[in-house]
């Protein structure tokens, strides 16, 4: 899982160059502080999900045959199967509340866009009339594979089932002898 909250800086003209800030002060090298669009279709990620709780995720320009060129297709591009992204500017305290929550659904073994539209639920039912808008809350979408996140302990939950049963096995032929 990618979870990046850090601001977007969309570019309406040139959609290959909106980039994601990772500092206030970015260097003067090749390694800027920003990821451009551009960059992420020469990466490969192999990620169930990448969430992207930053402004304008998913705007940008539409290219007949392409569809939405934005930093959410860029990470498509490199090889996450799901994308969580934004389609406006989103509050940076209301942003952290909903993400805790769609963590909390998601580790409850829920789909992605179950999770998430709990989680927008639940914002409205424990926030004042204020956080209740749907600005605050609505412009996150799930898009790719909305399935469970699977955290692979079930596999080792029977491996180790299968462990015991055989040990078991071994002790009571042993007893037997």
């Amino acid at each position: 899982l990618l979870h990046l909250a850090t601001h977007g800086l969309i570019n309406n003209e040139q959609p290959m160059y909106s980039k994601l800030v990772f500092s206030e002060n970015p260097s003067d090298s090749v390694f800027d502080d920003y990821l451009h669009t551009y960059e992420l279709y020469n990466t490969k990620l192999n990620a169930k999900m990448a969430v992207l709780s930053a402004c304008n995720t998913g705007t940008g320009e539409v290219l007949k045959g392409e569809g939405v060129i934005s930093l959410a297709s860029g990470f498509f591009y490199a090889g996450c199967q799901s994308v969580v992204m934004s389609y406006w500017g989103v509050d940076d305290k209301i942003t952290s509340e909903l993400m805790k929550k769609f963590y909390a659904n998601l580790s409850d073994g829920m789909a992605k866009d179950r999770a998430l539209r709990k989680a927008k639920l639940q914002i409205m039912e424990e926030g004042d009339f204020f956080v209740s808008d749907p600005y605050f809350w609505a412009g996150f979408v799930v898009i790719g594979d909305a399935s469970p996140i699977s955290s692979g302990t079930n596999y080792y939950w029977w491996i180790f089932a299968c462990l015991f049963v055989i040990a078991c096995f071994f002790f009571y032929r042993k007893l037997r002898n």
